[in-house]
């Protein structure tokens, strides 16, 4: 990309740089960067028969088979092939796979992962968009994470419940409980164990209405407008 005009803008907004010439970059933070980036990666798709979901600047492969042995070979293979011919490198320490077997744990598999001579690691939980997914897709490790971000929020709101009206609580259960409680609930939602995020939805309603721990929440759920949790 050449001749880009960087502006410099003033008090009055009149004084403006040179012309620069920009080799293979462009400006941090500018709007003109992303779409640059999307453009410049387009063909990765073509470049392998494996399926490909990009979020932003990240990008998921995956695909089934049940030869776990061969699963990856010549795919990454294509793959180092691409990213050298686009001049890209692969940045090891954000690059990680999973192996997701429902049924069965796949511990025979102790192959090391490579591409460009680098090793990549295999999680057995990974983050992906919010949801934290394991390996055999029980989702034990996603509800561990939503209890302690629940716990947390549920200190704050016990705080300030006798400082802050009624409206001001309720917009904080909303922002600190029932975000994290409906983000990707049709994913996960079904899930064993998620009984005590219903346990503690119906404290947190408990605590923006002042009530005790004893009382009935049914009422509570109906006058908020709030669905339960497994609803």
């Amino acid at each position: 990309m050449t001749g880009l005009k960087v502006i410099s803008h003033s008090a009055n907004n009149t004084q403006k740089s040179r012309n620069i010439n920009l080799n293979f970059k462009t400006s941090q933070g500018s709007i003109l960067g992303p779409i640059l980036f999307l453009i410049y990666i387009d063909d990765i798709k073509h470049s392998t028969s494996l399926n490909l979901l990009s979020y932003a600047d990240d990008t998921t492969i995956y695909t089934t088979n049940s030869d776990i042995e061969n699963l990856y070979a010549a795919e990454l293979i294509k793959l180092d092939d691409w990213f050298r011919a686009n001049k890209l490198a692969l940045n090891v320490k954000k690059t990680y796979y999973s192996i997701f077997s429902p049924t069965k744990e796949p511990n025979h598999f102790n192959n090391i992962l490579t591409l460009n001579n680098n090793v990549i690691n295999r999680e057995h939980s990974v983050r992906f968009l919010g949801l934290n997914i394991d390996e055999q897709l029980t989702w034990k490790p996603h509800v561990g994470k939503r209890k302690s971000k629940l716990a947390s929020s549920m200190f704050i709101i016990n705080c300030v419940k006798n400082q802050l009206p009624h409206d001001v609580l309720k917009s904080i259960y909303l922002t600190l409980v029932h975000s994290h409680l409906i983000y990707g609930i049709t994913a996960w939602g079904n899930a064993p164990a998620t009984n005590k995020l219903y346990l503690m939805q119906k404290k947190a309603l408990q605590l923006i209405n002042n009530k005790a721990y004893t009382s009935d929440t049914d009422p509570l759920f109906k006058c908020e407008k709030i669905l339960k949790f497994h609803d």
